[in-house]
């Protein structure tokens, strides 16, 4: 099985999505779970103990040392790249319903995509669709953690999971 993780936006968001990595991987101990980010949050996730591969693209907004359609190039490609991976599941790690994330969904041709609608947004194209009506009593991790019913998992949510760069923690104790 191989499931890719979209969280598009900002780093605290992306850390209160880190509990559904070890909660998949505790039922999915075989699967091939990934996370497509920004670059600009990937940092926050490196060594995830729970991913098998983390893949970032730069808005174009974010394009330092770049052009922006050099930045825009290398994004196509990524997702070429993904598309030929054949994933099973995306899961928009969104609140709400996330119409960019379904659009890179979308073009990577999974064979479900698991995402929050609403009453006034919703698509035939998210087919494992979760309603997030009463998302907003949830604290994020809570709001997060409900995309996992359409893969069998419920229960007790895990710690949130941050990982120190360890050349960096050396560094620092040295000093």
């Amino acid at each position: 099985m191989k499931i890719l993780i979209i969280r598009r936006d900002n780093i605290g968001d992306l850390i209160c999505t880190t509990p559904l990595f070890e909660a998949i991987r505790r039922q999915y101990p075989q699967a091939y779970i990934a996370a497509l980010v920004n670059s600009y949050n990937e940092p926050a996730i490196q060594g995830n103990p729970h991913l098998d591969a983390i893949f970032a693209y730069t808005k174009g907004k974010h394009a330092a040392g770049e052009s922006v359609w050099q930045a825009y190039l290398r994004r196509a490609q990524l997702l070429w790249q993904l598309r030929q991976m054949k994933f099973d599941y995306a899961i928009l790690a969104t609140s709400g319903f996330a119409t960019r994330s379904l659009k890179l969904a979308r073009l990577l041709a999974p064979q479900h995509i698991i995402g929050f609608v609403t009453e006034q947004a919703n698509s035939a194209k998210i087919d494992l669709a979760i309603a997030h009506d009463e998302g907003s009593k949830f604290h994020e991790t809570e709001d997060m953690f409900r995309l996992l019913a359409p893969l069998g998992i419920f229960g007790e949510i895990p710690r949130l999971t941050v990982v120190a760069d360890s050349a960096l923690v050396d560094r620092l104790r040295q000093q």
